[in-house]
């Protein structure tokens, strides 16, 4: 089984290469959104400091900063979000085709093992979640540790104790998370399973309904 599970990574990270450089490019654009966000978080407060001390000037300064920072998120996210949709896509369409072509010179002997509503499964959710983790898992995870890393830097700046308690939260939660994906992973695995008998009951009965 070892065996079997080292061969299908390995083929998916040979059919994944070619769209690394668009995850890349992806991650890249999601990191400097999540330090546009830190920087207007920071910001902000100079802006109502300079509107309580009625200064104009710096108002009008803050302000246009801030404006700017938003319109910059705003091209950011709208690039990302094209270009994760397009790699997606090309990623769905590109292993549903390489899935598909080996199942059609497949020997028969070997796909007589399994229902149809597998190959159904394998080729529509199977590989949907494949795409969808592969575009968005590196920038999610880049993303959310450069955000940990501003708000600890944050906190510490205005109370270290109140950052070390945040600090120890954050990592019995990563604890207790990895205690569950065990768990979770194998739900994951039962459901899919549940759908790929759901959709073989599916496809029979049409076809007894059409025979009859």
């Amino acid at each position: 089984m070892t065996d079997k599970n080292n061969k299908v990574k390995q083929w998916l990270k040979r059919e994944l290469s070619p769209f690394y450089p668009s995850v890349y490019i992806i991650s890249v654009l999601s990191v400097a959104g999540t330090v546009l966000a830190l920087a207007f978080a920071y910001l902000v407060r100079y802006l109502v400091n300079s509107a309580s001390q009625n200064d104009k000037e710096l108002l009008i300064y803050f302000a246009v900063i801030l404006l700017s920072i938003i319109i910059l998120r705003i091209i950011l996210q709208t690039i990302s979000s094209y270009l994760s949709e397009k790699c997606s896509i090309k990623i769905t369409a590109a292993l549903r085709q390489k899935a598909f072509g080996k199942i059609l010179y497949s020997n028969f002997s070997e796909l007589e093992r399994y229902h149809s509503g597998d190959f159904l499964t394998r080729l529509t959710s199977d590989v949907a979640e494949i795409a969808s983790s592969t575009v968005t898992l590196l920038p999610a995870v880049l993303g959310m540790a450069i955000q940990i890393t501003g708000a600890i830097i944050a906190l510490f700046t205005l109370d270290w104790i109140f950052t070390v308690i945040f600090i120890l939260g954050a990592i019995i939660v990563g604890v207790i998370t990895v205690f569950f994906r065990r768990k979770l992973k194998l739900y994951h695995k039962q459901s899919l399973e549940a759908d790929s008998l759901s959709r073989g009951f599916i496809q029979e009965s049409i076809l007894s309904t059409l025979t009859i």
